[in-house]
């Protein structure tokens, strides 16, 4: 889980490195942040995605 939300890509079966578990770790610390702070209000939450999910075809361009 930490790799994936590390948002790097790695080879397969390698090991991941210390930097890169760390990288994720706050990256879920982040989201448990997040989700505290909305009180787990999923119709907030719900919303939230909904923007994102529309920013998606404007972020791209940014992205490789």
């Amino acid at each position: 889980v930490l790799v994936r939300l590390n948002g790097k890509s790695q080879k397969h079966g390698s090991p991941p490195t210390e930097v890169t578990l760390l990288s994720g770790l706050f990256v879920l610390l982040r989201l448990f942040d997040l989700l505290e702070l909305m009180d787990d209000d999923v119709g907030r939450i719900a919303k939230l995605k909904q923007i994102a999910v529309k920013c998606l075809p404007t972020m791209r361009r940014f992205c490789p």
